[in-house]
C-alpha cells in the first residue's frame, strides 16, 4: 500500500489528521471487521500495522487469520504479535505452560478498541 499503514500514519501525521479523518478510518476498519465477522472469521492479530492505507485513502484489514493458521499447521500454541493489542483472555496459560485459548470474535472486538484508543490519542 502506498501510504503503508495505520501505524505508519499515526507516526508520520498524527496532530495533523482531521477528526472526521479518524472517524472515516475507523468506521473503514469497523466495517471490515464485520464483514470477518459475518462469515466467522477472527482475524486474531488485528494491530494498526495490519491497517493499510492506499494511495487514494481507502483502508484495507491485512493479515486477517494468518498467525492462527499458522499455529494450527505447524502444532504450536497461538501467540500473538503484539501483546499491546490482545484481549486478556487470550493470556491463559493452562499448568503445562501452553497457551490454552486462540483468539475470539470477541479478541477481535478488543483490539478495535485499542485501535480506537490509539487513532484518538
Amino acid at each position: 500500500m502506498d501510504k503503508g499503514s495505520l501505524t505508519i500514519l499515526l507516526e508520520h501525521d498524527f496532530q495533523y489528521l482531521a477528526i472526521t479523518r479518524k472517524l472515516q478510518i475507523l468506521s473503514d476498519v469497523a466495517s471490515a471487521l464485520q464483514y470477518l465477522h459475518s462469515k466467522n472469521i477472527v482475524h486474531g492479530d488485528l494491530t494498526s500495522n495490519n491497517i493499510l492505507i492506499n494511495e487514494k485513502d481507502e483502508v484495507f484489514v491485512a493479515d486477517h487469520g494468518i498467525l492462527i493458521l499458522c499455529s494450527e499447521l505447524s502444532g504450536t500454541s497461538y501467540i500473538t504479535s503484539n501483546v499491546r493489542w490482545t484481549a486478556p483472555e487470550n493470556f491463559r496459560i493452562s499448568e503445562d505452560e501452553e497457551l490454552t485459548s486462540s483468539p475470539q470474535l470477541s479478541s477481535d472486538v478488543y483490539s478495535f478498541g485499542c485501535i480506537m484508543l490509539q487513532v484518538h490519542g
